[in-house]
């Protein structure tokens, strides 16, 4: 049990991050299923897949500032600057991912399951990443840079 104990405490960030990760895509999902089948907004899938979109990011922020990152930011101001880096951020990987699959599927003529599976794994790591480095710094990153600040 200790083990256990010790090795979610050493990756509780990507543990919590991939749980996460899943009920995003589950909130994704199901928004884009309600407004399709259940209370069909339009014909096209343009609009219930937008709005499926800022559900599923707006839930993802949420969840990664809590619960993920233990974001200590506070303030309109700060928070404005964190969920806009994060909404740019994923906006990005979006773009990427479309990009990528459209070039291995319908450029070069791959398989077009295996090729989503591919850049959805990118994605996540890439998220990740960039959520870890950029959008939520650890206090003691943000503690170094205001020391080094403070000592220039």
């Amino acid at each position: 049990m200790e083990f256990c104990k010790k090795m979610f405490m050493k990756y509780r960030e990507l543990i919590v991050y991939g749980f996460f990760g899943v009920l995003t895509t589950v909130v994704d999902f199901g928004t884009f299923y309600l407004f399709t089948e259940i209370i069909p907004l339009s014909e096209s899938t343009i609009l219930p897949n937008s709005i499926s979109f800022v559900v599923a990011v707006l839930f993802a922020y949420l969840t990664n500032r809590t619960w993920v990152f233990q974001s200590k930011v506070k303030g309109v101001k700060g928070l404005a600057k964190e969920f806009g880096s994060f909404f740019t951020m994923r906006i990005a990987s979006g773009v990427l991912s479309v990009a990528f699959v459209y070039l291995a599927v319908d450029v070069l003529g791959g398989n077009a399951l295996l090729w989503k599976l591919v850049s959805t794994v990118a994605v996540v790591i890439l998220n990740f990443i960039i959520s870890k480095l950029f959008v939520f710094k650890s206090d003691k990153a943000v503690t170094t840079e205001k020391t080094e600040k403070d000592n220039n």
